[in-house]
Parts: structure tokens; C-alpha cells; sequence
């Protein structure tokens, strides 16, 4: 008799202490299919994003004849900055050197380089620079495949700073000039080049700029664009993409693009409209 009371009582306070488990909250947001289903929203990191440290010794800046001694002072703590990391001072120093006349378009790189993850909106202005300076130092001369030489790099991280800044397509916007009396105001339709437009740029240029082509399709893949970017994805992958520390990425884009483009999603999409 005095174990059954005691197994009754050790039963009802277990039942009693199930009874007072706190009741758990629905989530705010239920995901309505399996989540390798979902559509995962693009991020700035997943686009490849240029590292001057990776270029092999191709970044090395050359002193410039004549230059003013304190041009070159800023410059040296320029190097100092960004070998150590330091981002913003490197950037600084290497402005106040450009400032100075220091017209290099690898230290303009740079500028851009260090700029890019606070500022790309700028970062863009100082990549765009070193195209024109490395052009403008470079006329006339050919590369091995016989196309100009050019700053690839540089039009590679111009794009990169708008996909950064969510800039994919063209925009279009109004630009206010004086009219030709001066009196009246003209407003003119004025289209500005969105990251695809950049990479296309790029690529009819160069078309072997493998990384090119997988942040165009992320590109697309963003707009909801999947027939481009699956077009795009398969040519990174073809051309060795594959073995890159972006092919699972890709292939997994890859498989979400030829997802969407099946007949009864294009249908299920076209009834919802």
C-alpha cells in the first residue's frame, strides 16, 4: 500500500510538471516547402568580389619620375597600411598621394579596393579612374590574344560595387540642364548602367573573364531572370568554374534556375498573373 501511494505521487507531479511546460510560440514566418525548395535570397558575399592580395604581384606600383617627395611619402605609408589590413588608412594615404599627382591606375585600384566594403558607390568612381589611367598609359599596346590591354580587373570590381549597392539593371532618371537661352529648364530622360551592363562590357572584351559570368548570373538570378543566368551558370561551370570555391554554388543556382523554367512552374506563374 505505501509503494503504490508513493508511484501515485510520484506520477502526479509529473504530470503536473508536464502540465506547466511553457506553451512555445508559433513562428512569425513558416516556410511554405522544404527549404532546399526555397529560394535562398542572394547576398553581397556570394558574387566574387576581387582581392588585389590574389593578383601575384601584378599590383606593384611603380615610381613615377619626378614625383613630388611627399606624393611618395603618402605612397610608402600607402604600402604600409594595406599590407597591415588597414583599410581606411591605406585609403587615405594612397588619396592624399593621388592628390599629389601620383597618377598610378594600380594605386587608384587600391584606392578602390579599400573603399569597397563601406563605400562602393566611391569605390566605382576610383575603379572607373583606373580604366582611364591604365588606357591612357597603355595606348596602343596589345595583350598575347592580340585585344588591347586593359585593366580587366578594374571594369570586374566596377560592376562588383553595384551589385553590392543592389544596382543590376539600368536605371533611368531625369537630368536637369539650362536650355539654350538659359531661361527654361530641360529635363532629359538619361539611362544609368546597371552591374549586368557593366559585365557586359566586360565580357564582349574579354570573354575569358571566367568570374564574370557566374556574378552576371547572380545577377539575373536576383532579377528573377532564370533562363540567363542558368546560361551563364552552365558557361562558368564548362569553362572550370567547377573546380573554383564557387562551383557547389553555382551547380546549386544552377539546379534552382532549371527548377523554375519547368513547364509547371512557367504555367502555375502565368495563372497567378
Amino acid at each position: 500500500m505505501k509503494n503504490f501511494v508513493t508511484n501515485f505521487i510520484i506520477v502526479s507531479i509529473a504530470i503536473i510538471l508536464a502540465g506547466c511546460k511553457p506553451i512555445e510560440k508559433e513562428p512569425l514566418y513558416r516556410p511554405t516547402a522544404p527549404p532546399e525548395k526555397i529560394r535562398i535570397k542572394p547576398k553581397a558575399e556570394k558574387a566574387v568580389f576581387w582581392k588585389v592580395k590574389s593578383y601575384g604581384g601584378k599590383e606593384s606600383l611603380n615610381d613615377i619620375p619626378g614625383m613630388d617627395e611627399s606624393a611618395r611619402t603618402f605612397k610608402v605609408k600607402g604600402d604600409k597600411a594595406f599590407s597591415e589590413n588597414k583599410t581606411d588608412s591605406a585609403a587615405q594615404y594612397y588619396k592624399e598621394a593621388f592628390d599629389r599627382g601620383w597618377e598610378d591606375a594600380w594605386l587608384v585600384f587600391r584606392i578602390g579596393w579599400c573603399l569597397m566594403e563601406k563605400n562602393p558607390s566611391k569605390a566605382e568612381w576610383f575603379y572607373q579612374v583606373s580604366i582611364n589611367l591604365f588606357k591612357e598609359k597603355n595606348k596602343g599596346k596589345k595583350d598575347k590574344k592580340g585585344r588591347d590591354l586593359e585593366l580587366w580587373d578594374a571594369y570586374f570590381n566596377r560592376a562588383n560595387c553595384l551589385i553590392m549597392l543592389g544596382k543590376f539593371e539600368d536605371e533611368l532618371y531625369y537630368d536637369e540642364e539650362l536650355s539654350k537661352d538659359y531661361r527654361i529648364t530641360e529635363y532629359k530622360v538619361k539611362t544609368r548602367p546597371g552591374a549586368i551592363t557593366k559585365l557586359n562590357e566586360l565580357l564582349a572584351k574579354n570573354k575569358t573573364f571566367l568570374f564574370a559570368y557566374y556574378n552576371r548570373a547572380y545577377c539575373y538570378y536576383y532579377l528573377g531572370q532564370y533562363k540567363e543566368a542558368e546560361s551563364d551558370l552552365k558557361t562558368f561551370l564548362k569553362r572550370g568554374g567547377k573546380d573554383t570555391a564557387y562551383g557547389k554554388h553555382a551547380e546549386y543556382l544552377l539546379n534552382i534556375c532549371k527548377e523554375e523554367l519547368k513547364p509547371s512552374k512557367k504555367n502555375y506563374a502565368e495563372y497567378i498573373q
